[in-house]
């Protein structure tokens, strides 16, 4: 500071900032909100002689940050570069924590969460770091190995996006990082899928059978996730009719789940179903994904008076 007198240490942030100034808390608002000028408490400074600043922030979206300094000799303005200098190194530099992008894993399997963590081991008191693992949001809770420990494993018998964070906080200093890991369902054959259908067997179990009497085999019902005990569940493939640049196509659309291994799917066309059919294979296109779940569309140019489309699903 050039001028021995109170200051104003003001952050304008999106969305919440703490601030200390020779370690006295002077702005607390760890809240949500666009950009905006939080409320500092005045601190009298000295001219000339280095007054050490620490600043927290946290975003939830769209994020800015901005340090400003305001006294009765000064208007409020940015702090400038030339106002700051390297932080003597007997003071207490915040904790580091890296190596924790985005990654995949498998439901119900153990996830090692190994980050390059590291401290200056200052404050002298306590000299230690607090770690805590946390899950801000996902399809169910999960477990921890170990929440207090730097290196962990996580655990969700649930598929889907879980977005996970650890803090470390070495006494004066707080630090987090979060990062998104995306569980799939564990592979799956027939055989185990059938078998969670208790009251479904012999005959009744085979992939060629359809014991709810819907029109659909067990393997197609494998396939499509639906259910072969109950004749109203899940979500068949659907045909459709487009027209695009004045040509007209017919399409059909279907949900491949990529952790059944032992399947494969094929979409086909043919224009007579009379006698013995000739069916072509016809290549699908990728329009979106869900977990685990591709959601794929074939078209096939309507050429003649008549095109049939089906989805044929063999096993391995």
């Amino acid at each position: 500071p050039q001028y021995s007198e109170a200051y104003s240490i003001i952050p304008n942030v999106d969305d919440g900032a703490r601030v200390w100034v020779n370690g006295v808390k002077v702005v607390d608002e760890w809240t949500g909100g666009a950009p905006r000028d939080l409320t500092a408490t005045p601190i009298v400074l000295q001219a000339n002689v280095p007054a050490k600043v620490v600043m927290e922030y946290y975003n939830g979206g769209n994020g800015s940050a901005k340090l400003q300094w305001q006294s009765a000799s000064r208007t409020k303005q940015v702090i400038p570069a030339a106002f700051w200098r390297s932080e003597d190194p007997t003071y207490n530099q915040a904790p580091v924590l890296a190596g924790l992008s985005d990654r995949d894993g498998v439901a119900g399997a153990a996830v090692t969460l190994i980050p390059a963590a590291s401290d200056d081991a200052l404050p002298t008191i306590p000299g230690l770091v607090d770690y805590a693992w946390s899950r801000v949001f996902g399809p169910s809770a999960g477990n921890f190995s170990d929440v207090t420990s730097a290196s962990t494993s996580f655990t969700s018998a649930t598929p889907g996006s879980y977005l996970l964070r650890l803090q470390a906080d070495d006494g004066e200093i707080r630090v987090a990082r979060e990062f998104i890991l995306n569980l799939i369902a564990p592979s799956q054959d027939f055989t185990t899928w059938i078998a969670g259908y208790t009251t479904l067997t012999g005959d009744d179990a085979l992939t060629s059978a359809d014991p709810d009497k819907d029109g659909i085999a067990n393997l197609l019902e494998y396939a499509l996730g639906t259910d072969p005990t109950n004749a109203a569940s899940g979500s068949l493939p659907v045909v459709g009719v487009e027209t695009i640049a004045s040509s007209t196509y017919v399409t059909l659309t279907y949900n491949k789940d990529t952790s059944k291994s032992d399947i494969h799917y094929q979409v086909q066309s043919c224009s007579e179903l009379a006698g013995t059919p000739t069916w072509s294979n016809v290549t699908d296109d990728l329009t979106g994904v869900t977990g685990q779940i591709e959601h794929r569309k074939a078209s096939v140019l309507l050429d003649t008076s008549r095109k049939f489309l089906r989805l044929r699903v063999t096993q391995d």
